[in-house]
């Protein structure tokens, strides 16, 4: 996230869950969590860049400008997201909207959509063919 400060600074985020439209539950560096608009639309933004999966920089992002999460743990990481997953709950508490109970259970193989097919929606339930290559 580039707010466009001077001297240049870009702040990482992890993305712990989506609200709705553009808004997001995010964690800060220093340990905040609030609802961020992971849009273009958000008029605090100079840039928004997301990272390659392989954990390096995006693209025209200088490493002297970054302000990032230190290392931890998997523990750590799993402990952040758990919270992450409450405050999600949280927030669509205040807002009214109804939380999805989880899909799958322990040891139980689930296919959801994740792309738009006619008829359907993301997140909706799918049995794939017999034979299938997954399957």
């Amino acid at each position: 996230m580039d707010y466009g400060e001077v001297p240049r600074v870009v702040h990482c985020r992890i993305v712990l869950g989506h609200i709705q439209g553009h808004d997001h539950i995010v964690r800060t560096p220093d340990g905040d969590i609030y609802v961020e608009v992971l849009h273009e639309s958000n008029g605090d933004l100079a840039n928004f860049y997301v990272g390659p999966d392989d954990g390096t920089l995006p693209v025209g992002v200088p490493a002297g400008s970054v302000h990032g999460f230190g290392q931890m743990t998997m523990q750590q990481y799993q402990a952040l997201l758990a919270e992450g997953r409450n405050e999600v709950a949280a927030e669509m508490g205040r807002r009214g909207i109804a939380i999805a109970a989880p899909v799958q259970a322990a040891g139980q193989v689930v296919w959801v959509l994740a792309e738009h097919v006619k008829g359907k929606k993301v997140g909706d339930r799918v049995n794939p063919p017999p034979g299938h290559p997954g399957d």
